[in-house]
């Protein structure tokens, strides 16, 4: 008899502090996002540009919408300025470039 795996939850949230408040952002199901989860990433971006999970979030939801190549940019230019890794480093231009020309051949 064999196991089922672990069930992923269908609703999974994260919570983004602002101000001392909390946000919730909710993901209602896999491949659904309400208005209320773009508008406050979007609010969180503008808000705080340092704060990198909002972009990573947005990266998810714009996957989520079928833009990939967006998807792929924002998460390829979150890496890039946040990724302490030699090799990531040693690439952040060569990466960035690409990541902006994604649907180019070369």
């Amino acid at each position: 008899m064999s196991k089922s795996p672990p069930q992923q939850p269908c609703a999974p949230g994260v919570r983004l502090a602002k101000r001392g408040r909390w946000l919730h952002v909710t993901l209602a199901q896999p491949g659904l996002i309400d208005a209320e989860a773009e508008r406050t990433l979007a609010q969180g971006i503008a808000e705080f540009p340092d704060r990198l999970e909002f972009a990573a979030f947005w990266a998810i939801t714009r996957y989520n919408q079928q833009a990939y190549a967006d998807a792929v940019r924002l998460l390829v230019q979150t890496l890039a300025a946040s990724s302490a890794n030699e090799g990531i480093q040693r690439y952040r231009r060569a990466l960035l470039f690409y990541a902006g020309h994604l649907d180019e051949v070369w």
